[in-house]
């Protein structure tokens, strides 16, 4: 019967590994880490790292959101007590997870600042709309206004009568030949052609 191979055991156990990163972080910021220092370092091959610490050397670099939810807009607080116990002893991991709070509340607060920009401009341009809208209501009674009255202008003027009491013309008379009559129906000036529509004053 053969007796199965068993291989070496290792070297560096994960808890003497966990150590040796934790000394690396307390005297090294964590955009020096990278398994060339940290063989250069502790003395622990390059290769040894990169197996076996990978993923926890990955998670330390990249800053993962711990405290969100499913959805960005879902913020739980950090746990400051939890944050401190689980990094009592390894100070730039504090500093990095603190760091992510730090960014997630400036960019709350930019978000904030442009939000209300955007309130302000648009209680803005409320105001400015309610104004373009009264000053086109009174445009249009204006244009309502001069087109009734150039309305019983013009049906006064087909009588002779009433011609002739109000000082009128014809306003429906427009000869092509005759430029006056062209500039009386299209110049707008009615109080200077048609005296007697108008009271002075």
């Amino acid at each position: 019967m053969k007796t199965k191979k068993v291989g070496a055991p290792d070297k560096y156990s994960d808890e003497i590994l966990q150590q040796k990163l934790n000394e690396f972080l307390i005297s090294n910021t964590v955009a020096k880490l990278n398994y060339s220092s940290l063989a250069k370092e502790t003395g622990i091959p390059r290769h040894v790292w990169m197996r076996r610490m990978s993923k926890v050397i990955q998670n330390i670099k990249e800053p993962t959101p711990k405290f969100f939810g499913e959805v960005r807009e879902d913020l739980i607080l950090p746990n400051i007590p939890e944050i401190i116990d689980k990094n009592w002893n390894n100070r730039n991991q504090m500093i990095k997870d603190l760091m992510l709070f730090e960014k997630i509340i400036r960019d709350l607060y930019q978000k904030s600042r442009d939000y209300e920009k955007f309130a302000n401009e648009k209680e803005k341009m409320s105001e400015k709309i309610k104004k373009l809208e009264g000053e086109l209501k009174l445009a249009k009674a204006d244009v309502d206004y001069y087109k009734n009255e150039l309305y019983k202008v013009s049906i006064k003027s087909k009588k002779t009568s009433e011609r002739l009491n109000n000082n009128l013309q014809n306003v429906l008379e427009i000869t092509p030949s005759k430029p006056e009559t062209i500039e009386k129906a299209t110049s707008g000036e009615f109080g200077k052609y048609f005296e007697g529509l108008f009271d002075k004053e």
